[in-house]
């Protein structure tokens, strides 16, 4: 079900990196909270992480819908080489944005 009222604007995106526990395999863990002008979550939108490798192969993986509105998150495992370029890319009804990372 859409939010009958349209948002204005691209989405505020708030966005935490944090390594993932051992116990879950290690890596990192990456939460994203998105919000429109109005402090309001913005539930239903495409959240992905853009990972591109140093040979060239681009990773594209998919943040899950969080426990609360407006909230999206996915653990990554440790990858087998560094990344050279990361990207948060974050789609809703009218507005693409993507937010350069570092790697």
């Amino acid at each position: 079900m859409k939010d009958p009222s349209p948002q204005v604007g691209p989405p505020q995106v708030d966005m935490a990196r944090t390594p993932a526990p051992a116990s879950e395999g290690g890596g990192e863990a990456y939460t994203v909270r998105l919000s429109d002008s109005g402090g309001r979550p913005v539930a239903g939108a495409e959240v992905l992480l853009l990972i591109r490798m140093a040979d060239g192969t681009l990773l594209v993986v998919s943040l899950g819908a969080g426990p609360d509105p407006g909230t999206y998150s996915v653990t990554m495992p440790p990858l087998q080489s560094a990344p050279v370029d990361l990207r948060l890319r974050v789609v809703t009804n009218n507005t693409r944005v993507e937010i350069p990372l570092t790697p």
